[in-house]
């Protein structure tokens, strides 16, 4: 697979977990489009982005309609910017605390395992770190989530006027409903892991500064 990717990154005062990551997912991220997703009120995030020469997008419909609206804040970072995010033909989500550069590397310079089915979801297994450092074995049934979502845009291109992510208040349900879209979903092979640095199924409702 040679395609240029289009991914983007919800970061809202999460830029001490945004800072570890991209330490190791710069190698990858620079040779595509790579878009962070805040809030105009998060200088530190957009000061990192500046400094990093990051792409990234400023929006306060985190706080419409909800605790902490991500999906919303996605579908209008996609609609705003959608000539820039369409002219790849695979786009990724994924969060701001995770790793991803080594099996996503893989999958890109992979010849025998490419991105074949268009209609399907993608994502990898991950791994938490403990607090002694040790890596947590992955977990089958997690899967699917928020944290890696990688996708072919035909199956939101006819969503994106109204939106193609389902808004549910907070971040916690709307991924289990954005995985309905597709009428398949992969789970991708690689000697590497994600691995997730941030504590899971926290920050649902939003992260106060620290």
């Amino acid at each position: 697979m040679s395609e240029r990717l289009s991914i983007s990154t919800v970061c809202v005062n999460y830029v001490d977990e945004l800072s570890k990551t991209y330490y190791h997912n710069k190698r990858i991220y620079s040779q595509h489009d790579y878009w962070v997703i805040t809030t105009e009120q998060d200088i530190d995030t957009i000061n990192f982005c500046k400094e990093n020469n990051i792409h990234f997008y400023t929006t306060n419909a985190f706080y419409e309609n909800g605790p902490f609206n991500k999906a919303r804040s996605i579908n209008r970072f996609f609609q705003d910017k959608k000539d820039n995010i369409l002219k790849n033909d695979w786009i990724l989500l994924t969060d701001a605390d995770m790793i991803c550069d080594k099996p996503l590397e893989l999958l890109l310079n992979n010849k025998q395992e490419s991105l074949r089915q268009e209609d399907a979801l993608y994502s990898f297994k991950r791994e938490f770190i403990l607090d002694n450092g040790t890596l947590e074995s992955p977990k089958a049934e997690d899967i699917f989530y928020g944290f890696f979502q990688l996708f072919h845009k035909k199956n939101i291109e006819h969503l994106i006027t109204d939106g193609f992510l389902y808004e549910t208040g907070d971040c916690s349900y709307y991924d289990y409903l954005f995985q309905q879209l597709f009428h398949q979903k992969i789970l991708l092979s690689a000697p590497s892991n994600l691995i997730h640095i941030g504590d899971p199924n926290k920050n649902w409702k939003g992260r106060q500064p620290k």
